[in-house]
């Protein structure tokens, strides 16, 4: 019998990045915290769930920093997505917000100086937990503002966690306040990432919603 997959993610995330230099400093050791309003989500798959949700800055040397963020979990009642309310699933959403700044100035004429870059985003994904690995992605969506600076590209993307992202659905979201999937497929484990580039920064903020399966 199928423990209950551990999670899904909406992301609301709100960021404001600072990264005085090449590391984020002001992070916390556990830079998540979870809000569980899901009457049907254990204290030990809460746990889980963390591991699987986020928001991170990719640095351009590939490291990456996690944005402090709040992970906020909710039950979606059946009757609200009919397609897919069989009496064996169950739906959720989940929430995550963040907060962060980026500043940096330097007069080393071999690093780009850069400040002044503002961007909140949220990411949200609605999913359902189907008999066995038969999980729906029913909804994607998410929103951006961008306070200060300006985006070289956004982009989102969904798929099969447990398989490369290179087989996911992509869409490009540059210059977009707000977007909004339905892709209503079936896959094993639902995940997505939402990733924003910005002028002049070293990193790639990146915000990922996933479930995690236990059989």
């Amino acid at each position: 019998m199928k423990r209950i997959i551990s999670l899904l993610m909406a992301v609301c995330l709100m960021v404001a990045i600072c990264v005085p230099t090449a590391t984020a400093s002001g992070v916390s050791d556990d830079p998540i915290k979870i809000v569980n309003h899901s009457r049907s989500i254990s204290a030990s798959q809460i746990a889980e769930i963390k591991e699987s949700v986020g928001a991170n800055l990719v640095m351009n040397d590939g490291t990456e920093v996690a944005i402090p963020s709040v992970v906020t979990i909710e039950d979606i009642p059946t009757g609200g997505i009919s397609t897919y309310s069989l009496s064996s699933e169950r739906q959720y959403a989940v929430s995550v917000e963040a907060a962060a700044s980026t500043n940096k100035t330097v007069t080393d004429s071999g690093d780009q100086n850069f400040s002044g870059i503002h961007v909140s985003a949220t990411l949200n994904m609605v999913w359902t937990d189907g008999p066995g690995l038969d999980n729906v992605i029913y909804s994607i969506t998410g929103t951006k503002k961008i306070t200060e600076g300006k985006e070289t590209w956004g982009k989102v993307q969904w798929g099969d966690g447990w398989k490369s992202a290179l087989t996911w659905t992509q869409r490009d979201v540059s210059g977009k306040g707000e977007f909004h999937y339905w892709p209503g497929v079936t896959v094993s484990c639902p995940k997505a990432q939402y990733s924003i580039l910005m002028d002049g920064a070293p990193w790639t903020l990146v915000l990922t919603v996933s479930s995690s399966v236990f059989q």
